[in-house]
């Protein structure tokens, strides 16, 4: 039994420290497009902001879904092989977002 909740207790702090970073993820591509709007995911990347190339899709489309960003499609042109690519912008409840994540992240440090 104690085991089971030693297990459960990890699993806890294992899932918060996820949390935790993922946030942080949030906030910083939050913040980078906030600073560079209409950026590129390979932008974010190059500016290693927040996981590498395969996460900051993902993490874009999420941030998009839950409506903090939008995203333009554009058509490519013969210098990219006319691949299109996403220009990402943050909209105003990403700024509202935020200033909110900010504001706790500066509380919690004391």
């Amino acid at each position: 039994m104690l085991s089971l909740i030693a297990a459960f207790i990890g699993g806890w702090v294992f899932s918060a420290g996820l949390a935790h970073r993922r946030a942080r993820h949030d906030t910083e591509t939050l913040l980078y497009l906030s600073k560079h709007p209409g950026s590129y995911g390979l932008e974010l990347i190059n500016a290693k902001v927040a996981g590498g190339r395969g996460s900051i899709y993902v993490r874009l489309a999420r941030l998009e879904d839950e409506g903090l960003l939008t995203s333009v499609q554009e058509s490519g042109g013969p210098e990219r092989g006319f691949a299109p690519r996403r220009r990402y912008f943050i909209k105003d409840l990403g700024l509202a977002a935020l200033r909110i994540e900010t504001a706790r992240m500066r509380g919690s440090d004391g």
